[in-house]
């Protein structure tokens, strides 16, 4: 993921392609297991970030999934959030959400990260992407800031204990007519997946969560399997495992996901970043001090 960064990081800098520049949509580097496959991707476009890949529904005006590798390094990023929420200059206004179609519906929903900012703390122009209205959904405010939040937080600190994981996320739609929010009509989404997958170990660990108030729920009663949520979504989200290979594919039960300690990662993060700091390493925003 940091050396595609580095190619494209003059590019984004400033929040967006040059005038004139066509935006970059094949990034097979976020893709290591295949880049995922639906069946009509009509009213779509396929957007390449420095850490992410998007596929965009520009009916629904938010992602169907975001893909990317998480290594440790890039779990360990030192640079602190600051939120920049802004329409992605990619998309052409009437294919995108714009701030008021959030802004309309904001005591309900949040502008709920698809890709995580906690993910994207690399380098600045990489967590400025990640806070394009592309990387959002209309999620409810309790799910965004609670569960969901824990959920996120469970899989990166996966990442760096297991020093990288393929991260494939999204909505997903029931059938029938959406809710939707602002003029734009951005859909909200029914619920939401998240698949983490091991490619060391064959082991993939997944998620599926509705979009609910879900105060009190915990992350394991929300587990999941691959093949199920790709039933739910229609989408072949790890297309390019071999059949031997998906055929060996474990999926984690509710009862063997892996420890979540928030305290060792904080340590291990905080130790990781003074040795860059002390390395020569410096930004113009707050690294980890």
């Amino acid at each position: 993921m940091w050396l595609l960064a580095v190619a494209l990081v003059l590019l984004a800098a400033f929040g967006a392609t040059p005038a004139g520049a066509a935006a970059k949509v094949d990034c097979p580097a976020h893709y290591p297991n295949g880049e995922p496959e639906i069946a009509g991707t009509q009213n779509t476009t396929k957007l390449c970030r420095l850490a992410y890949a998007v596929r965009h529904d520009d009916r629904r005006k938010e992602p169907l999934w975001v893909a990317y590798e998480l290594t440790r390094t890039e779990a360990y990023g030192c640079f602190e959030r600051k939120d920049r929420f802004k329409p992605d200059p990619d998309l052409k206004a009437g294919k995108r959400a714009e701030l008021a179609d959030y802004k309309a519906g904001s005591a309900t929903y949040d502008r709920g990260h698809v890709a995580p900012a906690d993910d994207m703390l690399e380098s600045i122009p990489i967590m400025r992407e990640s806070f394009y209205l592309s990387n959002m959904t209309p999620q409810i405010v309790t799910l965004n800031r609670g569960l969901w939040a824990r959920i996120e937080q469970a899989v990166h600190i996966w990442a760096a204990d297991r020093d990288g994981l393929a991260i494939v996320t999204g909505p997903i739609f029931a059938a029938g007519a959406a809710k939707s929010i602002g003029s734009d009509k951005v859909a909200v989404p029914s619920g939401y997946y998240k698949v983490a997958y091991d490619s060391a170990a064959n082991i993939a660990v997944s998620f599926e969560v509705p979009n609910q108030d879900t105060a009190g729920r915990k992350p394991e009663e929300f587990v999941s399997t691959l093949g199920a949520i790709e039933k739910a979504t229609g989408i072949a989200l790890l297309p390019g495992l071999g059949a031997a290979t998906r055929a060996k594919l474990h999926d984690l039960g509710a009862d063997e996901l892996w420890p979540v300690d928030v305290k060792h990662f904080r340590s291990e993060r905080l130790k990781f970043c003074r040795v860059k700091t002390r390395n020569g390493w410096r930004s113009a925003d707050d690294p980890v001090q």
